[in-house]
Parts: C-alpha cells; structure tokens; sequence
C-alpha cells in the first residue's frame, strides 16, 4: 500500500492514480506505510501529460460535445434550409437560408471553441487530441478544396482563351 502525501489515501500498489485526490503517482509523491511519512522527502508534482481519471471524464464529455457541436449540428443547419426551398416563399427563403447558416456558423465555432479549452485544460486527455486532429485535417481539407477548385478555373480560363484567341 502507498500513502499519498497530499491527502493520506491508501492506495494499491499497481494504482496510477491517487484515489482519494487524483494525484499522479510518482515515488516521490508517495510513502510506503511501512516507513515514516515525515522522514522522506515529500514533493507535490503533477505531470502535464497525465491527468486523473475523473478530469479524463470530463475531457471526454467535452471533447463529445465539441463534435456534436462542430459536425453534426452545424451541418444540420448548414444542409437542411436547401430541403427547405419547396415549402418556404421565396421572401423566406434568403431569410431562412441566412440565419440557418449563421446559427451553424454559431454551433461550429461553438464546437471548436469546446475543444481548444479541453485541450488548453485536460491537455493529456487522448481523446481531446484525436478530436484536434480530425478539426485540423477537416480545416485542411476544405483548404485543399478551395486551392484545387481555383487551379482548375484557371487552367480552364487558360483553356478557354487559346481555344478562342
């Protein structure tokens, strides 16, 4: 058993975390209770990287919540008023179209603000980085989109004009 140095908890000896506070376990931050508690050296350190079981629950809620936010209810209102157009008047539909985008607008930046903070706070939640790394290769890609979308307009210009002077 190791004692924690910062709360006294009792812990197993194959723990990763301190049960009682979530403490990181390190040699320095825990006492066997065979030995005297005052006679060691006692040092409160948390790694960066790792995080306690229940913070790693609440990366994880916020990291879902952040991709519910940026790609599913952002694409909602970003798709649905154009299945909309057949049942709206036509002074309707630039109005619905308008604030459907920027609510889904509102929900995306909503979804990637959740996942800056859950890497700012929980930065070694797993799951927090996966979820950086679909946004970056999301943002990556509609780049990608967008350069080969003007390289063929161009190259087709081109074509247009030796084609006709």
């Amino acid at each position: 058993m190791k004692r924690c140095v910062k709360c006294g908890f009792n812990n197993n000896e194959e723990s990763y975390f301190c049960e009682g506070c979530g403490l990181d376990i390190k040699e320095e931050n825990f006492t066997n209770n065979n030995d005297n508690p005052t006679s060691q050296k006692m040092v409160y350190t948390n790694s960066s990287n790792i995080i306690s079981p229940e913070d790693n629950k609440k990366a994880n809620i916020l990291s879902t919540i952040s991709l519910i936010c940026f790609y599913l209810i952002a694409g909602i209102f970003l798709i649905v008023p154009s299945y909309l157009d057949r049942f709206l008047s036509a002074e309707m539909i630039d109005i619905v179209h308008i604030s459907s985008y920027l609510v889904g607008l509102m929900f995306h930046l909503a979804g990637l603000v959740l996942m800056i903070i859950t890497r700012v706070k929980y930065s070694g939640n797993v799951f927090g980085k996966v979820v950086m790394w679909l946004y970056i290769i999301t943002y990556l890609g509609i780049v990608l989109l967008f350069f080969v979308g003007f390289i063929f307009i161009f190259l087709f210009i081109i074509l247009l004009r030796s084609m006709f002077g």
